[in-house]
């Protein structure tokens, strides 16, 4: 089933107050599979993830991702938005595309 989800790109660079800004949402198709599971992140940390999707852009940690669409400039006020912990890259069967399998 395809989805339609909004992405926000984190910026690198930290805002004067600590946080970390936003680049403008942007719609990308995807899968979204609600799961909740446990997994070790890149610092071997056990961390809870809501929801597994397979998206169609390559995506950032610390970014952040909703099911649906959104043009609010911040996605932390945005309800069942979840920052994304973990992305992982594997190549398809004909090794034509990669498949990017997000963490949220």
């Amino acid at each position: 089933m395809v989805h339609i989800a909004t992405y926000w790109a984190p910026v690198a660079a930290n805002d004067r107050f600590g946080g970390v800004p936003f680049l403008a949402p942007v719609p990308i198709v995807c899968r979204w599979q609600e799961v909740a599971l446990i997994f070790r992140d890149s610092e071997m940390r056990e961390v809870s993830s809501n929801a597994i999707v397979y998206s169609s852009l390559l995506v950032e940690v610390k970014g952040y991702l909703v099911n649906g669409i959104s043009a609010d400039a911040d996605p932390r006020n945005v309800e069942g938005a979840f920052e994304i912990r973990r992305i992982d890259l594997s190549p398809t069967l004909k090794q034509d595309r990669t498949l990017i399998k997000v963490w949220v």
